[in-house]
C-alpha cells in the first residue's frame, strides 16, 4: 500500500501509504502527547481539532496495535470547510504494526488521490489511543502541494476498534493559488456509523494483539497493567497442562470474553518459548490462575478441551470430538517468544512425530511425565524425549514396551498414561 488517498472532495478525502518515524524524544508532554506531536501541531490547530468534534486520547501507555481494520459504512460527521455532514463515502481502511513505544508503521486507504506520508506517532492510555499521520498531500492534476495532519482515534477491542474517529486538518496550503485547497486550520470527521470497525480478514491472528510475554520471570509483575488489562502471577506452573515448566504467569483483559496471554518460565527464571511446557495464548481468558469452574466454561471449551482434557465436559459441554492432535495445538494455540528473548524449548514434540503421531497434548504430556518417572526407562530414550540425539532408537518400541509393562497397564487400561503408553506403541 504506498499509495495515499486524503479527502478533499467529499467522496476522496484519504490516501494509503506508510510512514515510519524516529522519535528520539519519547516522553509524554503535560498535554498527554508527545514532543514529536506538538512540533507537528500547534494549540491552535489541535483546538480545531477538538471543535471538530475530535476525541484525542493523550498518555504514555497506549494499546499495541497489530492489525487491519475497517470503517465500513464512513459517514461525514463534521466539517469546518463547508460541506454538510452525513454524507456517507467509500470504506476506509486503516493498517496500523511494527509498534515502538510511540512509534508506528500505518497504511490507510480511500479514495484515489496520491500523496507522501511523512511521520506518524501514537500516544493513548490502556485501551483508547490517537494516531497522529503527518501528510504531504500532492493534486494529481495540478502537482500543488499540501501538508495535513490526519488523526485515527478510538477504543481497541477483541476484533476490533469501538467509536473509531478518523480527522484530517490543513495544516499549509501553501497559498494554494489554484483555490484547489480547504482553507488552513480546517478539516472534516468521520464515524464509522455502527460505532464498530472490524479487523479485515477476521480472527485468524486472534493472539496478534495480546502483550508480549516477559523475557524474565518476575514476581512484581503481579497486578501491573498492559494495554487493556492486568498481569497476574500464578505461582508454580500447572504440571498438568505445562509439564517442565517451573513459573506461570497470565495477562488478563479488563473485559471478559476476548483473549488472554499465559507465560511460563524454566527453574532459571527464563522464558519458556516452545514445546509441551511453554504457555499458550487463550482465545477466550480465565481472567484468573487455577482449575476451571463455572464462570470459565467458555475458556474451557473453547482453549482447554481441544487440548484433551475432557474432565469438565459435563459442567461445560463439549466432548472428546472437539479435541485436536498436539503439534495441531500448538499451531493454533502457538506460544508467545517475548520481544527477542532467546529460544528456550523445553519437551518439544516436533522429532517425535513419528512416536505421537495425532496423539492429543494430555496424551503427549503423559508420556514425558511416565518416562521422566519411570525406573524402566533406558538413557538412550530420556535422551530421545529431550532432542539430545540425532537419531531414533533402534530398540524405541522396546523400550516403551517395558515401562508399560513396568506400570501394570494390563491391569489398568483405561489410566491415562496406559493409554497414551499403548498409543505411542501402536504408533511405532
Amino acid at each position: 500500500m504506498r499509495y495515499l488517498t486524503f479527502l478533499i472532495a467529499l467522496t476522496c478525502l484519504f490516501a494509503a501509504g506508510s510512514c515510519e518515524i524516529d522519535n528520539s524524544s519519547p516522553e509524554v508532554d503535560e498535554n498527554g502527547l508527545t514532543p514529536a506531536i506538538n512540533d507537528l501541531i500547534s494549540a491552535e490547530n489541535l483546538d480545531a481539532l477538538v471543535n471538530l468534534g475530535l476525541q484525542i486520547n493523550g498518555g504514555a501507555t497506549p494499546p499495541k496495535l497489530e492489525n487491519e481494520y475497517v470503517v465500513s459504512t464512513c459517514v461525514l460527521a463534521n466539517s469546518t470547510a463547508g460541506d454538510t455532514p452525513g454524507s456517507v463515502t467509500q470504506d476506509f481502511f486503516v493498517r496500523l504494526y511494527d509498534q515502538n513505544d510511540f512509534e508506528i508503521t500505518v497504511d490507510y486507504r480511500h479514495g484515489t488521490q496520491h500523496g507522501e506520508a511523512v511521520g506518524s506517532y501514537i500516544v493513548g492510555k490502556d485501551c483508547s489511543f490517537s494516531v497522529f499521520i503527518e501528510v504531504n498531500e500532492i493534486n494529481s492534476t495540478t502537482g500543488l502541494q499540501a501538508k495535513l495532519v490526519l488523526v485515527v482515534s478510538g477504543t481497541f477491542v477483541n476484533n476490533g476498534i469501538e467509536n473509531i474517529q478518523v480527522a484530517n486538518l490543513m495544516l499549509d496550503d501553501f497559498g494554494d493559488p489554484q483555490g484547489i485547497w480547504i482553507s488552513n486550520g480546517t478539516g472534516r470527521l468521520f464515524i464509522d456509523q455502527d460505532g464498530f470497525s472490524t479487523v479485515v480478514g477476521g480472527s485468524s491472528a486472534w493472539y496478534a494483539q495480546l502483550p508480549d510475554c516477559p523475557c524474565e520471570y518476575k514476581t512484581d509483575i503481579d497486578g501491573k497493567t498492559e494495554m487493556c488489562g492486568m498481569w497476574v502471577d500464578c505461582g508454580p506452573a500447572a504440571q498438568a497442562y505445562h509439564y517442565g515448566a517451573t513459573y506461570e504467569i497470565r495477562w488478563a483483559p479488563e473485559e471478559a470474553d476476548n483473549p488472554g496471554q499465559q507465560c511460563t518460565y524454566d527453574a532459571n527464571k527464563r522464558l519458556i518459548t516452545a514445546g509441551i511446557a511453554a504457555g499458550t495464548p487463550d482465545k477466550i481468558s480465565p481472567r484468573s490462575c487455577g482449575i476451571p469452574t463455572l464462570s470459565t466454561c467458555d475458556h474451557y471449551t473453547e482453549d482447554v478441551l481441544p487440548w484433551g482434557n475432557t474432565a469438565y465436559t459435563s459442567i461445560c459441554g463439549g466432548s472428546a470430538n472437539d479435541i485436536i492432535p498436539c503439534w495441531q495445538y500448538l499451531q493454533n494455540w502457538p506460544p508467545n517468544k517475548g520481544d527477542n528473548c532467546l529460544e528456550n524449548e523445553i519437551n518439544g514434540i516436533s522429532h517425535l512425530s513419528i512416536m505421537l503421531g495425532n496423539m492429543n497434548c494430555e496424551h503427549a504430556t503423559a508420556i514425558f511425565k511416565i518416562i521422566d518417572e519411570s525406573q524402566a526407562a533406558q538413557p538412550e530414550l530420556r535422551l530421545y524425549m529431550r532432542g539430545d540425539l540425532n537419531y531414533t532408537p533402534l530398540n524405541l518400541k522396546v523400550y516403551l514396551m517395558e515401562i508399560f509393562a513396568e506400570f501394570d497397564c494390563t491391569d489398568t487400561p483405561d489410566e491415562t498414561y496406559c493409554i497414551a503408553l499403548q498409543e505411542a506403541i501402536d504408533n511405532l
